[in-house]
């Protein structure tokens, strides 16, 4: 194992469900930032960035269980309409999808603590035990 294997193996099993939640979160609304700056200077590149958020939108919507009842179902729906205005939108759309995201990363920030004792109780699994993140940790 190289030292970078190492690295990365350390820093996921130090991570909560709720860590990783609100960084996906955190990427999504930095990437809205930096796509609206370059939109607002008439710069092109907007649309990577715009593109690099809803690819993280997209994998924050694969990592719900919709049949956990209506919280999921909701976030699922708010994650569909922040995909519509990351693709389709102007700066307005995207600063609607922004306000939309922070509100989750906020309310995710707030449950943080519970969530992390949780997990430490063992009622919800650690984040290592999910098999894409261990794969990518031993990866």
């Amino acid at each position: 194992m190289t030292p970078h294997d190492l690295y990365r193996k350390q820093r996921i099993h130090g991570w909560t469900r709720a860590d990783m939640l609100v960084e996906m979160y955190r990427a999504a609304i930095r990437n809205i930032d930096a796509a609206i700056q370059l939109m607002e200077a008439g710069d092109p590149a907007h649309s990577h960035l715009r593109q690099r958020a809803i690819r993280i939108v997209a994998e924050l919507f694969c990592g719900l269980d919709i049949s956990q009842g209506e919280i999921p179902v909701r976030i699922a729906q708010l994650c569909e309409y922040c995909s519509h205005c990351l693709a389709d939108g102007d700066v307005t759309k995207l600063q609607s999808a922004r306000k939309v995201l922070m509100t989750l990363c906020e309310s995710f920030e707030g449950a943080r603590e519970e969530a992390a004792a949780l997990e430490k109780q063992g009622k919800i699994p650690p984040i290592d035990a999910i098999p894409t993140v261990a794969m990518h940790a031993e990866a």
